[in-house]
C-alpha cells in the first residue's frame, strides 16, 4: 500500500514539475477555438411495435464546433451538426432514412497529459430536428421535435502550434415528439474527428 502511495505522489510531482517546466502553448491560455467535425452515426430510437429488432443503420455526420477557452482545461462551446443514416429491411420490404439537425451545448475539461497530448471529456446538451423517411408498400415520412437532456462526449485532442486535431466518442439520451402527447426515447452515438484551430493567438497555425 505505501509503495502505491509512494508512486502516486512521485507521479504527480513529476507531472507538475513537466508543466512548470513546459513552455506555455496558445491552448494553455483563454481564448476562442473553432473547426469542422465530421464521422458515423447511428440512431438508436424506440421502434415503431411490430418492426420487431429491426437494427439502426450506421451513417455519417458534418458539423461545426466553437469552444471559449477559459484556462488550459476547462471550455464552454456548442456545436451543430447534421446527420443521416439509412437501410433496407428485406423481410418488411421497405427502406428506411433518418436524419438529424442538432444544436448542442457543452462544458468541457481537457486534461494536461502531455503539451501535445490533451484527454477531454464533456457534458451537454441539445435541440434540434429529426426526420423519418419510410419507402415500400405503405410509404410515410413525419417530422420531430427532438431534446437531448444528456449529452456526453469524450476524446484526445493533439495539439502542434495553434491547431488541434482530436478524436472522439459521443453518446446522446433524449426524447423525440411530434406533439408534447406523442414522445419516446431515443439514443445517438458518434464517433468523430475534429480539427480546432485557435483563434485568440498570433502566429502559424501549423
Amino acid at each position: 500500500m505505501r509503495a502505491i502511495l509512494s508512486l502516486v505522489l512521485v507521479l504527480c510531482l513529476l507531472n507538475e514539475h513537466t508543466a512548470e517546466a513546459a513552455e506555455p502553448t496558445p491552448f494553455d491560455r483563454p481564448g476562442l477555438e473553432l473547426g469542422p467535425q465530421a464521422g458515423g452515426y447511428q440512431f438508436l430510437p424506440s421502434w415503431p411495435a411490430g418492426y420487431g429488432a429491426k437494427a439502426a443503420p450506421w451513417g455519417w455526420f458534418i458539423g461545426g464546433e466553437v469552444r471559449w477557452r477559459l484556462n488550459a482545461n476547462l471550455g464552454i462551446g456548442g456545436t451543430v451538426t447534421y446527420a443521416t443514416a439509412s437501410a433496407t429491411l428485406p423481410a418488411y420490404s421497405i427502406g428506411y432514412t433518418f436524419t438529424e439537425v442538432l444544436a448542442s451545448f457543452e462544458v468541457s475539461w481537457r486534461f494536461v497529459a502531455h503539451p501535445a497530448v490533451r484527454p477531454w471529456v464533456g457534458l451537454g446538451m441539445g435541440l434540434g430536428s429529426f426526420r423519418y423517411v419510410e419507402t415500400g408498400d405503405n410509404a410515410w415520412e413525419s417530422s420531430y421535435f427532438e431534446f437531448q437532456y444528456l449529452r456526453v462526449r469524450g476524446g484526445v485532442d493533439f495539439t502542434l502550434a495553434r491547431m488541434a486535431l482530436g478524436v472522439w466518442v459521443g453518446w446522446g439520451l433524449g426524447l423525440t415528439a411530434s406533439s408534447l402527447e406523442a414522445t419516446q426515447p431515443a439514443m445517438s452515438l458518434q464517433i468523430g474527428v475534429r480539427v480546432l484551430f485557435d483563434l485568440t493567438s498570433q502566429g502559424p497555425l501549423l
